[in-house]
């Protein structure tokens, strides 16, 4: 069981909503101009050209082209991923928008600032109080139908897969093979069910506010402005 004061602190923060601005990724357009034209000319070769291998596996054909493919997209996105940013970004545009994400930053400390002031959440240990109500909340609720996936998952679609790649390699037994892509077919329904029945129960305790005003703590216990009592 949570306290009330946890309960209003959570509720307060929520609809702060301090990340919002964090949260924004950049319009189409702003990536465009964000990029260096070399940068985004190999992003863009190497998605098209896991775009045209996917065709190509889907229509079963030109295996050989296909991983060819496969192989120049890994290496473009594997270079792109070692190089520093003024490889790839406009220096003028990221200095920019990173001097932006700083005052927005700055604008998320305040809100939650002001919402843990307004209920004198103002000391170290009063925060990490709140910090273990959030984290043994969230421990409670993380996992419900966790194991029931887990078994259904095993037993009905990852033994069966298993079972019916086996039959494929060996090229027998077709009656039995159908009759595990159906057992696979009914497991996948069922650990999508559950996953959804999941979903609601999380939204239905508030778990995603619980992980919500963790996150607003976490990066507040950064500042100097929680002090420690005597």
């Amino acid at each position: 069981m949570t306290t009330t004061k946890y309960d209003f602190v959570r509720r307060a923060m929520y609809e702060e909503a301090p990340f919002q601005k964090l949260k924004q990724a950049r319009s189409i357009k702003d990536s465009l101009l964000m990029f260096k034209p070399l940068a985004l000319s190999l992003f863009l070769f190497a998605f098209m050209a896991s775009v045209i291998g996917l065709i190509l596996v889907i229509m079963d054909c030109y295996f050989g082209l296909t991983v060819l493919l496969s192989v120049f997209a890994a290496i473009v996105l594997i270079v792109l991923e070692r190089k520093k940013e003024s490889f790839l970004y406009n220096s003028t545009r990221r200095t920019k928008e990173l001097f932006a994400r700083v005052d927005d930053y700055n604008e998320c400390l305040e809100k939650i600032g002001r919402v843990l002031n307004y209920y004198e959440i103002d000391s170290y240990e009063k925060a990490k109080h709140l910090k273990e109500e959030c984290e043994a909340k969230i421990n409670r609720i993380k996992n419900p139908l966790a194991w029931l996936q887990k078994a259904i998952y095993s037993g009905f679609v990852a033994v069966p897969l298993s079972a019916y790649i086996g039959y494929r390699i060996v090229q027998k037994d077709i009656e039995a093979s159908d009759y595990v892509i159906s057992v696979v077919l009914m497991g996948v329904v069922l650990v999508v069910f559950l996953s959804f029945v999941k979903w609601m129960l999380l939204i239905s305790e508030g778990y995603y506010k619980d992980q919500y005003l963790l996150r607003a703590i976490n990066e507040y216990e950064y500042t100097s402005k929680l002090k420690r009592e005597e």
